[in-house]
């Protein structure tokens, strides 16, 4: 659980050595998210916290005063449905909360201001650099890890030579998706 002083240390040494361009956490109750999300703010990184749970009774208000303490420079919030995102606005008491299903329908995406032939252009110029494509989830069919695995491979086909897909998790779905590698 970050929050214990030690892990502090910890994360700070991770986030100041890498070069992140965002720091991105999951869920109102995990220690390490909110641990990560309040030194990332501290250094001024850009930093997602998207949440998947309601809180409801009085996990409510363990998330508010949680809130309170960690969450305050938080860049973007996201909930995994409008539910959530519903929730999360009340319980939080920010306006700016977005939805983004946990599965993406990449048909209702469109290229990005700045996208061109020669690559997304990023506030460090034109990302032509080999980039690190990761993905933690449950290997479940809930999350659907085949449909992150295909549109990675379309990613991967246009990306920058070098650039690498990492899935980290476990589950039923992991012998699936080993046979579709």
């Amino acid at each position: 659980a970050m929050p214990i002083p030690h892990y502090f240390a910890i994360g700070h040494d991770i986030l100041s050595c890498e070069q992140f361009d965002v720091v991105h956490a999951h869920g109102l109750f995990s220690g390490a998210g909110l641990g990560m999300s309040w030194l990332a703010g501290r250094l001024g990184m850009p930093t997602v916290l998207t949440v998947h749970s309601l809180a409801k009774g009085p996990t409510r208000m363990s998330a508010q005063v949680l809130a309170n303490i960690f969450l305050n420079r938080v860049t973007c919030v996201s909930g995994v449905s409008r539910a959530v995102a519903d929730d999360v606005r009340d319980t939080l008491g920010r306006d700016d909360i977005v939805v983004v299903h946990n599965g993406i329908d990449v048909n209702e995406w469109t290229p990005g201001c700045g996208e061109g032939p020669e690559g997304r252009t990023g506030r460090h110029g034109p990302q032509r650099r080999p980039q690190e494509i990761a993905a933690v989830t449950r290997l479940v069919a809930k999350k659907n890890p085949r449909a992150l695995l295909r549109t990675a491979q379309r990613i991967l086909q246009r990306a920058a030579a070098g650039t690498r897909l990492t899935i980290i998790g476990s589950g039923p779905e992991r012998a699936r998706l080993d046979d579709d590698i």
